[in-house]
């Protein structure tokens, strides 16, 4: 028995979507242990005044934003033939959106600790700055990549609707 195109198609761009997705997670871990090692840093490197802003407490919870975005992709890797396609790309859509929109401000906290390290620490920075930028990077990565599936999402939208 042959399957419907649609169908076949959904199932497919789902596999490609999930793959993606799987490699965001991925990536997240990654940053999440930068975001944990430059904490300690900059937690250990610098003596903070009781009313001056803490970085390692910023880049704690740019941490905590990761591992929260890293337990909602989880579920989304897992690709069932037992999943409505329309309602599994609605799903993803959604919740790709969401993580985008919480790690967008991420990106500049850590741009503000980068910021911050650099004019007014500048004894300090050989190593922090570094693990900061890379911070930065990753963070922008993980919302391209997850920019890509909601666009793949999209697309399959819009040639399911032309169909």
């Amino acid at each position: 028995m042959m399957q419907d195109p649609t169908t076949e198609m959904a199932s497919l761009d789902a596999l490609i979507a999930s793959e993606i997705i799987e490699d965001c997670r991925a990536h997240v871990a990654s940053i999440t242990e930068l975001a944990d090692i430059t904490a300690r840093a900059l937690r250990e490197c610098y003596e903070y005044e009781d009313d001056e802003p803490q970085l390692w407490q910023c880049c704690g919870v740019v941490r905590q934003l990761l591992m929260q975005v890293h337990a909602t992709l989880e579920p989304l890797g897992i690709v069932s033939q037992e999943t409505d396609p329309h309602a599994l790309a609605m799903r993803i859509e959604k919740t790709c959106e969401e993580q985008r929109r919480m790690l967008r401000p991420a990106v500049h906290v850590v741009r503000a600790g980068i910021y911050i390290v650099e004019n007014f620490e500048p004894n300090h920075n050989d190593q922090v700055v570094p693990a900061l930028r890379d911070l930065e990077k990753g963070i922008s990565m993980v919302i391209d990549g997850l920019g890509m599936v909601i666009q793949g999402v999209l697309t399959q939208k819009q040639r399911v609707i032309a169909g």
